[in-house]
């Protein structure tokens, strides 16, 4: 009995790992948003062949960069408030995609580059993952920006004249 659990075993991992190979992914989302703002994005996921996957979703993990490594790591912040991405339904429809909630609820001194990893599940096993990213420019940004406009439409009026 145990030989046979231990085959049946091995043979859901490579099965797994031989449908992991043949996926591909992809993720359509917003790259900037800003303090208080809801996007849509979406999730698509087919095999080899082209053709869609019926396949659970999991939105995990989710961070914000606090050190200049791209994606989540060690360091970064996990869970942050006032960013999520929640995808609106938990398995992918028959196009293989699913759309995906980004919504931001930040005050002016919170923004900053967050991560996300959209993950392909069949049967708790991962399939295929695509990791997104978006920037809420920080209050500084915003007002260095406004800053560089106002400046140069005063020279360019004094010009004028």
């Amino acid at each position: 009995m145990k030989k046979i659990l231990a085959i049946l075993a091995m043979l859901v991992v490579l099965a797994s790992s031989a449908f992991a190979s043949t996926t591909e992914t992809t993720l359509e989302a917003p790259e900037t948003m800003g303090f208080d703002d809801s996007e849509v994005g979406e999730f698509c996921i087919e095999d080899g062949s082209g053709n869609p996957l019926d396949v659970d979703v999991l939105v995990d993990p989710i961070c914000k960069d606090l050190n200049g490594f791209l994606g989540c790591n060690s360091g970064d912040e996990f869970d942050p408030a006032g960013f999520s991405v929640t995808p609106q339904y938990l398995t992918t429809g028959e196009d293989g995609c699913v759309l995906l909630d980004l919504v931001t609820d930040l005050s002016e001194d919170d923004g900053g580059l967050f991560y996300y990893t959209v993950n392909g599940q069949v049967e708790g096993t991962t399939v295929g993952s695509e990791t997104g990213s978006v920037l809420v420019p920080e209050f500084g940004i915003v007002a260095a920006g406004a800053a560089l406009v106002g400046a140069g439409a005063y020279i360019a009026r004094k010009r004028k004249n």
